[in-house]
This record gives C-alpha cells, sequence and structure tokens, in this order.
C-alpha cells in the first residue's frame, strides 16, 4: 500500500513537472517569436537565427500549432533573404499543418507566401494558378488577414510579368482596401508596385508621388525597409529621365538614411542600389569606379538567378568600354547580352510549345472519344432497328419517336465532332502562324550567331534544339490538318522527309513505290502512328546499322505494306543493348498495334523491317 502511494505520488509531481516544463517552453517560444518580427524586416540574418533557436523548443512542446509558427516564420525569414527554394520547402510543411488545424486563415497566409515563392522562382504558370485562391480567401471575410498586402503580393507578380495594367487595377484596389483597415504594410506594398508599374508605362510623375507617399508613411511608422526602397525608387526614375543632378542628389539621401538607421540592405534592393551607383558613376565620368559597381551587380544577380536583368547588365559593360574606345571588350559583352536575349527567347518558346502539345494531345483525346461515342450510337442503333422488325405493328410509332430523338443525338454529336475538327485546325494555324514566325527568328538569329562563332558550343546547341523544334511543329501541324488524311498525301509527305534525313546522312537510298496509289483514308492515329514507326526505322538504320545503302519499298495491293532494307550489321540482343535501341523497338511495335498493324525485324543481308497494314 506504501509502495502504490509513492507510485501515484511521483506520477502526479511528474506531471506538475511537465506542466511547468511545458509553460516555460511556451512562454520562451512565444518571446522569441516577438523578437523575430522586431527585427525581420531590418536585419532578416538575424531573425533566421532567432526562428532556428524556436526549432528544439517546438520539438518539447510537441503541438501542431507551435511547428506552424516555426515553419511559417522560417519561410517569411527566407523570403527576404531570396533563398526561395528553401522558404517554399518550409511553407509547404506549415500550409500542411494549417490544413491539419483547419484553420482558413492560417491558409490563406500560407498560399500567399506560397504564390509569391513561386514567383520568385520565376514559376509564373504555378503562381498563377494560386489568384483565384487568394482572392476567394479575401471574398470570405478575412480582413484581419491583411488584404492590401495579399493584393500587394499579387501586384508584384504582374509587375515582374510586365503587365503593368492588370498590376495598376488590383494595387488601386489593394489601396484602397489598406487604408480601409489600417494595413500598413500592404499599403506600403500596393504603393511601391503601382508606382513600378507607372514607371513602366513612362508616368514617372505618378510614379514619384506614389514613392513619396511610400516613404512619408513608412518613416512615419518606422517601417526603415520600405521607407529606404521607396528612395531607391526615386533613383530609378532619375536614371529613366537622364537627370543626372537628381540621381546624385537622391542617391546621396538613400546613402544618409541607409546610414542613419543603421540598415543592411536585402539583395534586391542592394542591385537597385549598384544599379544606380553604377549608372550615376558612368554619367559623371568615373568609368572606374562605374565598372566597380557593375561587378557588385553581376555578382549579386548570379545569386538570385535574375537572367532578364543580366541583358541590361552586359549592354552598360559594354557602354562603359566603348566610352574608353576598347571595342573588342565592348563587342564581347553586346555578344553575351545577346545570348541571354537568345536563352530567354528559347525558353519562352519551349513554354508556349509545351502548352500548345498539351492542347492538342487533349483535344485529340476529345476527339477520339466522341468518335467512339459516336460508333456505340450507331452500333445500337443498327441492332434496334432489326429487333424493331419483328414487334407488332402498334409499337412503331412509339419506335419511330424514338429512333428520331437518337438521330438528333447523332446529329449534335456529328456537329461537336466538326467543332473539334476545326479547333485543330485552328490551333495547326496558331502553331504555324504564331510560333512558326518566332520559331523562324530564333533559328535565323541562332544559325547567325553559330557563323559568328563557329567556337561556341553553347550556340551551337541552341541551333540545333532550334532545328529540332522546328521540325517537330511541323510534323505536328501536318497530323493535325484533317485534309491531309489520304494516303497519297501520307506517301508524298513521308517520302519528302526521308528524303531530308537521308541527304543529311552518307547512305544511299531508293524508294520503290507504286504510280497509282488506292483510293484510301487513314485516321488521324494511323497516318501519325505509321509514320513515326518508318521515320524511326530510318533513323535507326542511319544511327545504328553501320550501313551504306538502305531502299525503301511500298505496296497497297492488299493494305499497305513498307519494306526497309538496309545492307549493314543486322542486330540481335547484345546489339540492341548496346545501341539502346530496345526501347525503340519495343514504341514501334506499341504504336503499330494501336492502330491493329504488324512490324517486325529480320536479318537478311543485313537488316529488313517489315511494317503492314490492313
Amino acid at each position: 500500500m506504501k509502495k502504490a502511494f509513492v507510485i501515484i505520488l511521483l506520477f502526479f509531481c511528474n506531471a506538475i513537472f511537465a506542466q511547468k516544463a511545458l509553460q516555460k517552453d511556451t512562454l520562451l517560444f512565444n518571446q522569441y517569436i516577438t523578437q523575430f518580427s522586431q527585427v525581420l524586416d531590418t536585419d532578416p540574418d538575424s531573425a533566421l537565427i532567432i526562428i532556428e533557436t524556436c526549432q528544439p523548443i517546438a520539438q518539447r512542446i510537441n503541438q501542431d500549432i507551435f511547428w506552424y509558427k516555426y515553419y511559417y516564420d522560417a519561410a517569411r525569414a527566407y523570403h527576404l533573404l531570396a533563398e526561395y527554394e528553401k522558404g517554399k520547402t518550409q511553407i509547404t510543411k506549415a500550409l500542411t499543418l494549417a490544413q491539419k488545424l483547419k484553420n482558413n486563415k492560417y491558409i490563406l497566409r500560407c498560399n500567399r507566401l506560397l504564390f509569391s515563392f513561386y514567383h520568385r522562382l520565376n514559376d509564373y504558370k504555378k503562381a498563377s494558378e494560386y489568384i483565384p485562391i487568394l482572392e476567394k480567401g479575401l471574398d470570405a471575410g478575412y480582413e484581419d488577414e491583411i488584404p492590401g498586402q495579399l493584393y500587394g503580393t499579387i501586384t508584384s507578380f504582374f509587375s515582374d510579368l510586365d503587365s503593368p495594367d492588370k498590376c495598376i487595377y488590383y494595387g488601386l484596389k489593394g489601396i484602397k482596401l489598406a487604408e480601409k483597415y489600417n494595413d500598413i504594410k500592404g499599403l506600403l506594398a500596393c504603393y511601391n508596385n503601382v508606382g513600378n508599374a507607372y514607371q513602366r508605362i513612362n508616368q514617372y510623375k505618378k510614379a514619384k508621388d506614389l514613392f513619396q507617399k511610400q516613404f512619408e508613411i513608412a518613416e512615419k511608422n518606422n517601417r526603415q525597409r520600405n521607407a529606404e526602397l521607396a528612395l531607391i525608387n526615386v533613383c530609378n526614375i532619375d536614371i529613366n529621365l537622364g537627370n543626372t543632378q537628381n540621381l546624385g542628389k537622391d542617391l546621396k539621401r538613400f546613402e544618409d538614411y541607409v546610414q542613419a538607421n543603421n540598415l543592411r540592405l536585402i539583395k534586391r534592393d542592394s542591385v537597385l542600389y549598384f544599379t544606380a551607383k553604377s549608372v550615376y558613376s558612368y554619367q559623371t565620368g568615373n568609368f572606374d569606379e562605374s565598372l566597380g559597381y557593375m561587378k557588385k551587380w553581376e555578382t549579386l544577380l548570379h545569386t538570385i538567378n535574375d537572367i532578364t536583368d543580366l541583358e541590361a547588365l552586359y549592354n552598360s559593360y559594354a557602354e562603359v568600354y566603348i566610352a574608353w574606345h576598347k571595342y573588342d571588350k565592348a563587342n564581347y559583352y553586346y555578344d553575351k547580352a545577346d545570348s541571354i536575349k537568345i536563352l530567354a527567347n528559347k525558353q519562352a518558346l519551349m513554354e508556349y510549345s509545351e502548352e500548345l502539345k498539351t492542347k492538342y494531345e487533349l483535344k485529340e483525346k476529345e476527339v477520339k472519344l466522341l468518335k467512339q461515342e459516336q460508333e456505340l450510337e450507331k452500333s445500337r442503333n443498327r441492332t434496334i432497328i432489326l429487333l424493331s422488325a419483328l414487334i407488332v405493328v402498334g409499337i412503331v410509332g412509339g419506335f419511330l419517336f424514338w429512333f428520331f430523338r437518337n438521330k438528333q443525338h447523332t446529329t449534335i454529336l456529328e456537329t461537336k465532332l466538326a467543332s473539334q475538327n476545326k479547333e485543330r485546325q485552328r490551333i495547326s494555324r496558331e502553331m504555324h502562324d504564331d510560333l512558326g514566325g518566332n520559331l523562324t527568328s530564333l533559328i535565323y538569329s541562332a544559325h547567325i550567331l553559330k557563323s559568328q562563332q563557329p567556337d561556341n558550343q553553347q550556340i551551337a546547341k541552341i541551333a540545333n534544339i532550334a532545328d529540332d523544334i522546328s521540325e517537330t511543329i511541323n510534323e505536328i501541324v501536318w497530323s493535325l490538318n484533317a485534309h491531309q488524311n489520304k494516303l497519297s498525301n501520307w506517301v508524298f509527305y513521308t517520302k519528302g522527309r526521308l528524303s531530308e534525313l537521308l541527304e543529311n546522312s552518307d547512305l544511299d537510298f531508293k524508294f520503290e513505290i507504286p504510280e497509282n496509289l488506292p483510293e484510301r483514308t487513314l485516321s488521324d492515329e494511323q497516318k501519325r502512328n505509321l509514320y513515326l514507326v518508318v521515320k524511326e526505322a530510318v533513323n535507326n538504320t542511319i544511327k545504328h546499322a553501320k550501313a551504306t545503302t538502305v531502299s525503301i519499298k511500298m505496296n497497297f495491293e492488299q493494305g499497305i505494306a513498307i519494306q526497309i532494307q538496309d545492307n549493314g550489321i543486322g542486330f540481335n540482343d547484345s546489339t540492341k543493348t548496346k545501341t539502346g535501341s530496345g526501347n525503340g523497338l519495343s514504341n514501334m511495335k506499341s504504336r503499330m498495334e494501336e492502330i491493329d498493324g504488324k512490324i517486325s525485324w529480320k536479318n537478311q543481308d543485313g537488316t529488313l523491317v517489315e511494317i503492314s497494314l490492313t
């Protein structure tokens, strides 16, 4: 009995000590969070150190709400330090906890930061998905969730997308809400982003007025970081206006403010400052000093991976060297600026091409489903018509009513199918006219640079990739064209493409094609799969067969029969492994099975590939 009493006493003592330890850790955690909030805007490095101190405390407390606060505040610090990948990882964890806590306000905060991280990582497609989520959160009435800051984040996104009209629209909306709910941070963000948007459309007076308001409100509310940003933006307006005298005065005002408030510039503000200093030094004839600031500017741009500003930087380098009459170095930096521009254009074209390809694949699936549904309806109608002959005369009236209603449904399906075909033709025209024109400009620029710099492997690679994209787009445009579905069209197109391919190789080649081709129409899938299989077979001959001749024979007496014969080394299992063609052969077989066709390979004085489709 005495022993049991001691155990119970120890249990209660442990519980009391645990409760006191929990209270102590909770108090300490909240103290650190308060310190973090006080220094975040002025010294994000110190803020990060403070929040990392909270991790072991959160681990001891081990409650979801404390882990949420830790991950969320850590993400905020990484955001100011431009370490966006780390920040994205932390805010994703915070979002998971917010959803677990079922706290819509916390979820909205996390989505706002996630939107900003995707924006800063240049994943504009992913970032744009969060705009309706953020607006929906505002519509839900979370007034205390800083609506001005939310709109400030959205305006920053449209500012970087070079969409000043949308930036101004959302920014002015954010200013009204921020003033209504006294959201100082959101108000400052909207002033800043709308001011930058007015700069983009050359309305410098409006921009300068907003930056001046931003500075006054920031200074009044002890927001030094926003105040110094407003001052450096005024310097940027001086640069755009070419006003060297005002630029010197405003730079001095900026430097005095930073020094008086003992501020450490974050990376993006440092970029703006070094830009202004290099321009001012250049305009006042201090070229050595200008180059020094440009080198600091360049180092920071590489740190935050900003390709767009690198182009402007290299052009600035070139202008300084021209002023020094060092034309070789000037040309070197102009070439670097051109390379950055081509790379940016290439990335944009690749993204656009991928988007159109996705649209095409979706439309193709929809067309296929509509065709299947239409065939099913026709089959059902035929069955019912046959059975109706056995039904008594009295049911004929009801049957006719049903039949005509189904016929109307079939007509609607055919109309939908025609609409889908029209949409495919529109996509084809857009790819040919819009993307094709831009791609032609890229190929032309890349080949000019390649001829000017034959030893530059990067430019040669860009030129080859551009050529490949052009060929792929031509094939997609052809496969989308419903007017090219006749067998004769397929034969002439395939022969032309294979001739281009073989003429660029060392192989002697010949075609054996009948003069009179049968009247036959191929489905979209048959046309595309058959072409890709024949092309892959010829490609394998060029790359792996070590052949000197190849012949392509086509016969259409009983369906479609194609033979591709080379005089190379033939193939076996070990050859497939060495050449890496195993997956290619498997893909060719799968494509033929999709259209109920056949393909076989034989060692016969080289390699013989036989392709057939009934």
